[in-house]
């Protein structure tokens, strides 16, 4: 981060740099949980959820660049130890169901970890409105497609077939 840069932001920018981090860890737990879920052998999954899955978990992969190279910008370093993900976490991993094709389950556990991660993001866009211009477009970027995600898995929840209620 430059001089201007850094008098422009008016915050603490290793506090923030601990904010992105957290997102960071996030992000990849929700890709643990997203890839879990495309393994679900094809003919025993709608082709929609299929693909909203693989649209999510693209999504988050895209999430992790970008709050990874805002990170560098502010000159921090990216989290970089898995061991760490579920410690710094705002959303903890919820383990996948049991069964592959439990539909109902792994939707449910995708709508939590969509509303956590909304909640995480907005906490960061207050902290960033009017003092990180750069950080906050990118946050309320990343809000706006973790709200996509939610508004798709609740529509997906409410439309299952009854044997899957």
């Amino acid at each position: 981060m430059g001089k201007t840069s850094r008098v422009i932001a008016d915050l603490d920018v290793d506090a923030l740099i601990e904010e992105l981090n957290r997102a960071i860890a996030d992000e990849w737990l929700a890709i643990a949980q997203y890839w879990y879920g495309s393994l679900a052998p094809e003919q025993t999954m709608n082709p929609v959820v299929k693909e909203a899955i693989k649209k999510a978990l693209d999504d988050e992969r895209e999430h992790v660049n970008e709050l990874a190279e805002r990170i560098l910008e502010l000159g921090g370093t990216p989290l970089k130890n898995p061991d760490q993900w579920n410690q710094l976490a705002h959303c903890k991993y919820l383990e996948p169901p049991n069964k592959l094709t439990d539909l109902r389950k792994f939707l449910q556990d995708a709508l939590k970890g969509e509303e956590c991660a909304m909640k995480a993001y907005n906490e960061i866009a207050k902290l960033t409105f009017g003092k990180d211009h750069i950080t906050y477009q990118l946050i309320v970027h990343i809000l706006s497609e973790e709200a996509e995600h939610e508004e798709m898995f609740e529509d997906m929840l409410e439309n299952l077939p009854c044997d899957f209620k």
